[in-house]
């Protein structure tokens, strides 16, 4: 008789602890989920054409300031160098939408190119930007 007692007393024990258990962790998956469902409220609603159009605006009036920092022949290397880190500045503030990434990683990367190695302003650099344009025709 001792042994069923000891033996039931234990199964008693395992079921309490298991149910609290089972309490403990439902209530932080709820408060997870609610958690979750919050954040999704509060995601302002993105327009992907208008997100578009305004990126390609600001990269068209970026892109003219790069091309005539990389062109003009009378600009001094720190002027060039002050406004390649404007521009570097503002591209880096803009929002990407995913089909110009490639092209927005591939400019960023040319100014930082010219800014970081101190590369100098040659024909081979210019060539790169009027490819990007040609590759890119809704820069101009």
């Amino acid at each position: 008789m001792k042994n069923k007692e000891k033996i039931l007393l234990a199964l008693f024990s395992f079921t309490f602890i298991l149910l609290v258990y089972l309490f403990i962790v439902s209530k932080e998956i709820k408060i997870e989920e609610e958690k979750e469902v919050s954040v999704k409220e509060k995601m302002p609603v993105v327009d992907l054409v208008e997100l578009e159009n305004d990126y390609q605006k600001e990269t068209k009036d970026l892109y003219a300031k790069l091309k005539t920092s990389i062109e003009s022949n009378n600009l001094e290397k720190s002027e060039i160098d002050k406004s390649l880190l404007e521009i570097r500045e503002a591209l880096m503030s803009l929002t990407v939408p995913e089909d110009y990434k490639t092209f927005h990683l591939g400019l960023v990367m040319l100014v930082d190119d010219v800014l970081e190695n101190d590369k100098e302003i040659d024909s081979g650099l210019k060539e790169i930007v009027d490819r990007m344009q040609i590759e890119n025709n809704w820069i101009n």
